[in-house]
């Protein structure tokens, strides 16, 4: 059994909690976008499934791929932290495609654009 806080909140629900809240400004302040494919994504809570398939034509299956997901730019395996600095909101689709494709080129991909060289590690 976990040990309840002052609140009466266990570890797990403080945790919860807290990764709704840093969820919830980085989708204010991504505009409610993918950080990847600039997609609108569904913020589970703020709006019904049926609601959003409706608002931009999508279909369930598309729905689910486009719920909002907390995303690690720099991956934690490869040294990222859990730090804000680090992280982003992305749909449930790109989070799940990108593996160990540096964020900055599978955004690049994303948006069928070109990166500079600079920004490619070697």
């Amino acid at each position: 059994l976990r040990r309840k806080g002052r609140r009466g909140m266990t570890g797990t629900a403080k945790q919860r909690l807290y990764a709704g809240s840093i969820k919830h400004r980085l989708y204010v302040a991504q505009a409610g976008a993918c950080c990847y494919c600039d997609k609108p994504m569904l913020m589970v809570g703020d709006m019904s499934f049926a609601r959003f398939a409706k608002l931009y034509h999508l279909t369930a299956k598309t729905v689910k791929q486009r719920v909002a997901t907390i995303e690690h730019l720099i991956r934690r395996a490869d040294g990222g932290t859990r730090r804000l600095e680090n992280i982003a909101l992305a749909c449930a689709f790109c989070n799940s495609k990108r593996q160990e494709t540096p964020w900055v080129q599978y955004r690049s991909q994303r948006l069928r654009e070109k990166i500079p060289a600079s920004l490619v590690a070697a």
